[in-house]
């Protein structure tokens, strides 16, 4: 396991969940999706395929990418686009990678949505690579916590079609990011969700003890 799988899960211990940051995929969405796989591979992607505005965002500093950000996240317009900022979103060589990275992607509108679909479809083949694959479902999920442009509902309705993932760190993202989104409106509908992953239905003990911290901190 690489070094930024074991961050993530350094950060996000049931003991501290702030620091860091069944499906609803329909049968047509899924064949839409998976008709795109000739054309959208996570292997293919990488930041060989430089954008000058992507990069100069990330080697920015702080107040620069905060200026900047509105900007670079009208460019984010395909899958390509938001799967470069993932790749970025792991480089060692950039300054809070990911932090910069989430804070882009809030900015951001559908896109979001069927990028985080197509790569959770990719998630069962990707082999060896399925922890640079977690880290960046991570990263989108968190990015589409707070995509405010979007209604909290779609929000919610794409996150949770991925609780069926064995993933530990995608499961803490997907409790982080549903706490995130309770409201008046949804409240009964996110502790329900969160009640689902704190029950004995959920194998790992971390994520149901991270879950109960969630659902103590919405009271």
């Amino acid at each position: 396991m690489n070094s930024s799988v074991l961050e993530i899960q350094r950060i996000r211990t049931p003991q501290n969940r702030s620091i860091g940051t069944s499906s609803l995929i329909n049968s047509e969405q899924i064949v839409n999706l998976e008709a795109t796989s000739s054309v959208y591979t996570t292997r293919n992607l990488s930041p060989a395929q430089k954008d000058p505005l992507i990069e100069n965002y990330f080697r920015s500093g702080f107040q620069e990418r905060i200026s900047s950000r509105r900007r670079v996240a009208l460019r984010l317009k395909s899958f390509d686009s938001v799967f470069l900022v993932l790749e970025w979103s792991q480089r060692g060589d950039v300054d809070d990678a990911y932090d910069a990275a989430v804070d882009l992607l809030a900015e951001c509108e559908e896109v979001l949505i069927g990028a985080l679909q197509y790569l959770y479809l990719e998630y069962p083949r990707e082999g060896r690579d399925r922890a640079r694959l977690e880290i960046k479902l991570d990263v989108l999920i968190s990015g589409l916590a707070r995509a405010s442009r979007l209604s909290c509902e779609s929000r919610l309705r794409a996150i949770t079609a991925l609780m069926g993932c064995e993933s530990r760190i995608v499961k803490t993202a997907i409790i982080d990011a549903i706490a995130k989104l309770e409201h008046k409106r949804n409240k009964k509908q996110v502790r329900g969700i969160l009640e689902w992953f704190a029950s004995p239905n959920q194998f790992d003990t971390y994520v149901r003890e991270y879950a109960k911290e969630a659902l103590e901190d919405l009271e």
